[in-house]
């Protein structure tokens, strides 16, 4: 065979030169180096003549510790690499997963605390109007932390093998009988509400904020876009730190969005610095945070402009509608003022 240029030919002297340090190293002679190559050999050619769902490889030596002098420790014996008929069919990873609730979410949430007497532990939350439910540990408790992982995600696993939502699932939990380790939720235990996980996260372990999570949650992208194009379209990418900022002392005016005639969030500004954004309305769920897509993009836009809060916020009823259906529209109302925005945050989780 005729080697291509860039191929070096093998040189014979370097690689017996070669095999009589390996063989000085291990404690055998350079024939039994050679011998030791020709088992290696047939035992992979044995095992590639057996299917990879029938092979067991025994805890051989051989496999694990390397070779030395041929003794019983160290050569390969009869039944190392052999076919079995009673092998369980592999699983694949999906199988192999239980099916769950999904793990992140953006949405706002409801939770129970997960206590072991009068002591907190953790919170079991699920969205209000979503897919997600989960739990978080108090990383203060002497709770054990891989148990309690397996003990309340087989809760849920439970839940959702019922076909409980993700609401009616932490509601299952209260009152049931728990572990005197891994805690339950009370009988009398008040459900709370909470605008994301990871304000909620930080309410039980201020100083490990628990991240932004996957890019795609909800089955939207973080600027509100559906994943599912046929949903809608506005861009994908996450929302960069060239816009408003989201949080004002000041009074705000706003603008709501309505979407085939009722309100599903609000577009704000405020009256005295440079603060601007949207806040979805509770009571639509899902729907209100995918409208938002399109309203935060357009805020994005005007900032890289160069344009006031105020007059983005105003810029915003003049735009021609994009996909109506899912990101709404401004009304030709005249704009409305709150006294702070916490006031407009309170309107926006009215039912």
């Amino acid at each position: 065979m005729t080697l291509p240029p860039w191929v070096t030919p093998p040189d014979e002297t370097d690689d017996s030169e070669i095999d009589k340090k390996l063989a000085a190293r291990l404690g055998v002679t350079v024939d039994q180096l050679h011998e030791i190559d020709r088992q290696m050999a047939e035992d992979v050619r044995a095992r590639d003549a057996v299917p990879p769902a029938d092979r067991i490889v025994d805890s051989s030596p051989k496999f694990n510790e390397g070779f030395g002098p041929d003794n019983a420790a160290d050569t390969a014996q009869s039944g190392e690499i052999r076919a079995s008929a009673t092998l369980p069919p592999l699983l694949s990873a999906e199988d192999a997963m239980a099916p769950n609730y999904d793990a992140w979410t953006r949405l706002p949430v409801f939770y129970f605390p997960i206590t072991v007497g009068d002591t907190l532990i953790g919170y079991l939350w699920g969205s209000q109007d979503g897919k997600s439910a989960g739990f978080f540990r108090n990383l203060a408790s002497a709770v054990d932390r891989v148990k309690f992982a397996v003990y309340w995600n087989n809760r849920l696993e439970e839940t959702y093998g019922m076909g409980l939502t993700p609401a009616e699932a932490i509601e299952y939990w209260r009152g049931r009988p728990g572990d005197p380790q891994l805690g339950a939720i009370a009988g009398n235990a008040e459900r709370g509400e909470s605008r994301t996980i990871q304000e909620l996260a930080l309410r039980l372990n201020p100083d490990k904020p628990l991240g932004d999570g996957p890019w795609v949650q909800d089955g939207t992208f973080p600027s509100g876009s559906p994943e599912d194009r046929s949903e809608g379209f506005s861009a994908i990418a996450p929302s960069p730190t060239t816009t408003y900022p989201e949080e004002t002392a000041s009074a705000v005016i706003y603008l709501p969005v309505s979407l085939k005639g009722t309100i599903v969030g609000y577009v704000w500004a405020s009256t005295s610095d440079d603060a601007a954004g949207y806040i979805p309305r509770t009571a639509v769920g899902h729907t209100g945070f995918v409208a938002g897509g399109l309203w935060r993009s357009r805020l994005i836009n005007a900032h890289m402009a160069g344009l006031s809060a105020l007059d983005a916020v105003r810029r915003c009823r003049s735009l021609p509608d994009n996909a109506p259906g899912t990101f709404g529209v401004i009304e030709p109302i005249p704009e409305q003022e709150a006294p702070t925005l916490a006031d407009l945050r309170r309107l926006a989780d009215q039912d």
